[in-house]
């Protein structure tokens, strides 16, 4: 089964199969814990078993005047209890180990998958929806081994032990068991399942749709106060919420009523056993103290099937998770990586020769027939107004898009030669979207330059004119931004995106809008000091302002 097929038209079990796979790096912990689990299982109703035989022999031995060895099976039981205990502790433990470790690695692997697919593919998503996939959808997956598989695969095993323990017994004991364990366990939970397929999807969906409004209500907060649009959107919240409500509300009617049905086969079976264990004891075929061993074995043997309804009524949400992460994983990114290894740049010479460029199939085109040169340690400024595909140049010299005629050259090589990794290490971006993440200045700056001292920061951030802004913070450096970079200013952004930029040791620096935010005078003083610390660096600004006044810059 290969990534590419159409997950509109697998099935369900393609789907479950294909989750499985990725769990394969962790086979042997999981194979632990499945026997963990058989073994836990095992010492409990063997452990019930004969702590009944034990209580009922030691009643009739009373009874009767007579001796009887209790050492054995009092060691038996303190064995058993001991096995049980330990069984429990390290299943979980190894389970749970597993679980955690499968879903790092899910993520890791969900990570690999759509980072290629940036920005051109996932711009088609919403970025509450991507947010979505990641967390909520991925933790659903954790349902699949310890939920789903290991209590279906120790339910077979055990089963079948039981009903063969019951058959040493007699046939029609087997039977019950056999017939008690397949309804409780598989009859059901299929009907569960067939119960809440619907309900199940509708939980992943209106999941989803409740975080993306979510996400969206706190990010434009300001927006919707502004606009007076707030209390529509709440409503537009408590609507999915209430959906969400009544769909979780489905969904545990449909549990408890699982639960009720073992309680009462439970029930069933344990007074069929005494019925069918009766005219055995009577006619001596049977010792009377077996009856209370075989009815505390048929009832502790349920514990084998009680996670299978949960089992069967996650599966649902579970498939559906993994269709929608196996939707966005299978997109195919838009550029296509060469074969062969990037070729060897002798210079940093950019050319743009007659590009044009649109970002979908017959739409008009961003870009025409554009053309000119950046020779290496030049400075270049292109100047436009808003929506002439300034920023677009970026895209394509990034490869984040591929352009749709013309060539791109840097060095004489064409771009599409290059590996997009090893392209971008030439290249160093403060795009006009000033993105700082929720964590420190400092982290935020070493995105570009892990191993860099504090000179090298203070040195990007005078030269950005944010030094003396950060000296001011109680924590300087250590500052956090909070989300999306709140805590600063539109001006303050700007610069520690800039200053970021500056910070890695590229060839080639692009400036999207290095003035936003700014007035003309600071923009005009942080772009000489930019051109002077970055003197053999070829540099392009992306404007829709013209700049004046600055000495060796070129502007188209």
């Amino acid at each position: 089964m290969t990534d590419n097929f159409k997950n509109k038209e697998a099935s369900s079990l393609s789907i479950f199969i294909r989750l499985s796979k990725l769990f394969k790096p962790h086979s042997k912990l999981i194979i632990l814990g499945l026997f963990l689990s058989v073994i836990t299982i095992l010492a409990n109703v063997t452990l019930m078993s004969l702590s009944g035989w034990f209580l009922a022999s030691m009643a009739v031995a009373g009874i009767a005047n007579v001796t009887m060895d209790y050492y054995s099976p009092a060691a038996g039981i303190r064995v058993l209890a001991i096995a049980r205990a330990f069984g429990r502790y390290f299943e979980r433990l190894v389970n749970h180990s597993a679980t955690l470790h499968i879903l790092s690695d899910l993520r890791h692997w969900f990570y690999k998958k759509i980072e290629p697919l940036a920005p051109a593919i996932l711009q088609k998503y919403h970025s509450g929806d991507v947010f979505s996939r990641i967390k909520s959808d991925i933790d659903t997956l954790e349902n699949v081994y310890v939920r789903i598989i290991v209590p279906i695969i120790t339910t077979f095993i055990t089963s079948a032990l039981f009903v063969f323990f019951m058959y040493l017994y007699d046939v029609k004991l087997a039977i019950i068991e056999a017939f008690a364990l397949i309804t409780a366990g598989f009859a059901i939970p299929l009907t569960l399942l067939t119960l809440s397929r619907k309900t199940g999807k509708e939980l992943i969906l209106l999941s989803s749709q409740l975080r993306q409004y979510t996400m969206d209500s706190i990010q434009g907060l300001g927006e919707l106060l502004i606009y007076g649009a707030s209390n529509k959107q709440a409503e537009k919240i408590n609507k999915l919420s209430h959906k969400l409500s009544k769909a979780q509300y489905k969904m545990a009617f449909y549990n408890g009523l699982a639960q009720a049905s073992l309680t009462i086969i439970t029930g069933l079976t344990i007074v069929l056993v005494i019925t069918i264990s009766t005219p055995n004891i009577r006619s001596g075929e049977m010792p009377a103290v077996n009856i209370a061993m075989l009815v505390l074995f048929s009832l502790a043997s349920f514990e084998a099937v009680m996670n299978m309804p949960e089992a069967f009524q996650l599966l649902p949400e579970t498939i559906a998770a993994g269709r929608r992460i196996f939707e966005m994983t299978d997109s195919k990114p838009s550029i296509v990586e060469p074969n062969n290894p990037s070729p060897t740049i002798a210079n940093f010479d950019i050319a743009f020769e007659n590009v044009s460029f649109s970002y979908t199939k017959g739409n008009k085109n961003v870009l025409k027939n554009l053309s000119f040169t950046l020779k290496e340690g030049e400075r270049l400024a292109l100047v436009g107004k808003s929506g002439v595909g300034k920023s677009t140049v970026i895209n394509l010299l990034t490869r984040f898009y591929d352009y749709n005629k013309g060539e791109i050259t840097i060095g004489s090589n064409s771009i599409k030669a290059f590996q997009s990794d090893d392209l971008r290490q030439y290249i160093s971006v403060a795009s006009q979207q000033n993105q700082l993440f929720n964590n420190t200045i400092r982290e935020n700056l070493l995105l570009a330059k892990p191993d860099a001292n504090d000179n090298e920061l203070d040195k990007v951030c005078k030269i950005t004119q944010i030094y003396d802004f950060i000296k001011t913070l109680p924590d300087g450096y250590d500052t956090w931004s909070g989300e999306l970079g709140y805590k600063f200013s539109g001006g303050q952004k700007k610069r520690l995106t800039i200053a970021r930029a500056l910070l890695k040791p590229s060839k080639i620096l692009i400036l999207d809008e290095p003035g936003e935010g700014l007035d003309r005078e600071t923009e005009k003083e942080m772009l000489k000091a930019i051109f002077e610390y970055k003197k053999s660096t070829s540099i392009l600004i992306i404007t829709h302002s013209g700049i004046k006044g600055i000495e060796h810059l070129k502007i188209i």
